[in-house]
C-alpha cells in the first residue's frame, strides 16, 4: 500500500516501520475505495502517521476527548509552526477528522452519546439481528457501526426515536456524499438503517409506514446524482 503514494527509500521506511501499519494501510485501502485522488492518500497517509504517534489505539473505546487531547499534543510539537490561526484550526480539524473515521474503521471508536440515549434501543435490535435472524458477526457489527453513527449525527435534537424525519437520514445522507463516500458505502448504511427503522416500527419506537425510510433512500439516489 505505502509503495504506491511514496517513492523516497527513507519515507517508505518511516511508514512501514511507524505505529499500526496494518490499521494505517486498511484505513489508506478504505479511502482508495471511496475513490481518493492520489495526492490526497498521499497527504492523509503522512497525517495518520502522525495520529498513529500521538494516539494509542490498542484498546477499544477510544473517546472523542481522547483525540482531541491527542491532536493538541500534535500542533504543540516543535514540528509544526503554524502561520495563522485559521491554519492551525484546519490541521486540527483534519487531524480530528481522521482520526474518528480511521478508528469508526476499526471498531473502536467509543459513541458514549449514542450508547448513553439509545442504548436500549440498539441492544433490542442487535439481539434480535443476532439471535432472532442468525446474521453473521460481521453483519451485526456493521449495522450497529451504522446505526450508531447515524444517531450520534441527529442526537443533539433527537431525544426518542419517534422525533426523527425523513428530513434527518435526507441530511445524514447528504453530507456522506458531500464527504465522497462511496455509493456502495452508502448503500450499505441505507441498508441497516432500514433494518433498525422496521424493527423499530415493530416496537412503535418510531413513526409507522415504510414511507418514511423509503424516501430516505429516493433522496440519495437524486441528490448524489447531483
Amino acid at each position: 500500500m505505502f509503495e504506491q503514494l511514496l517513492q523516497r527509500p527513507h519515507h517508505l521506511a518511516r511508514h512501514r516501520t511507524g505505529p499500526y501499519s496494518k490499521e494505517r494501510q486498511l484505513y489508506l485501502s478504505h479511502l482508495i475505495a471511496e475513490g481518493r485522488a492520489r495526492n490526497t492518500l498521499t497527504q492523509v497517509a503522512c497525517l495518520l502517521l502522525s495520529i498513529a504517534r500521538y494516539l494509542s489505539i490498542d484498546r477499544d473505546g477510544v473517546t472523542m476527548e481522547k483525540i482531541e487531547a491527542a491532536a493538541e499534543r500534535w500542533l504543540c510539537s516543535p514540528h509544526h509552526r503554524y502561520s495563522s490561526i485559521r491554519s492551525r484550526r484546519g490541521a486540527k480539524t483534519a487531524f480530528i477528522f481522521h482520526a474518528s473515521k480511521w478508528l469508526r474503521l476499526l471498531g473502536r471508536l467509543h459513541h458514549p452519546l449514542a450508547q448513553s440515549r439509545f442504548a436500549s434501543e440498539i441492544e433490542a435490535f442487535l439481539r434480535f439481528q443476532r439471535d432472532e435472524r442468525g446474521l453473521a458477526p460481521s453483519t451485526v457489527s456493521r449495522r450497529q457501526k451504522h446505526v450508531q453513527q447515524f444517531l450520534i449525527s441527529v442526537a443533539p435534537h433527537a431525544k426518542i426515536l419517534k422525533r426523527l424525519s425523513t428530513a434527518d437520514i435526507s441530511q445524514y445522507l447528504r453530507c456522506a456524499v458531500t464527504r465522497g463516500w462511496a455509493r456502495s458505502t452508502i448503500a450499505l448504511h441505507i441498508d441497516s438503517l432500514r433494518a433498525f427503522f422496521r424493527f423499530s416500527e415493530c416496537k412503535k419506537w418510531c413513526t409507522p409506514g415504510w414511507l418514511f425510510i423509503r424516501r430516505c433512500g429516493h433522496s440519495y439516489h437524486s441528490f448524489s446524482k447531483t
